[in-house]
């Protein structure tokens, strides 16, 4: 999970990142995996694109036809 969540990330898709981030941190928490720090930068990629995501959705939205 924590390497879809990077990638999720890295093709911009914050919300997306971020839910698929706090997934992997909680399976690496509760089972015996590896994958924290991948998860904790997916999380923190995610969290940086997660407001021009929402600019980008008002844009689309405002400029409506």
């Amino acid at each position: 999970m924590a390497i879809a969540a990077l990638i999720v990330s890295l093709l911009g898709a914050g919300w997306l990142a971020v839910v698929f981030g706090h997934i992997a941190r909680w399976q690496c928490r509760t089972r015996p995996q590896r994958g924290s720090g991948i998860a904790l930068a997916a999380l923190i990629l995610g969290y940086i694109a997660l407001p021009f995501n929402i600019l980008f959705f008002i844009a689309i939205v405002s400029s409506g036809n």
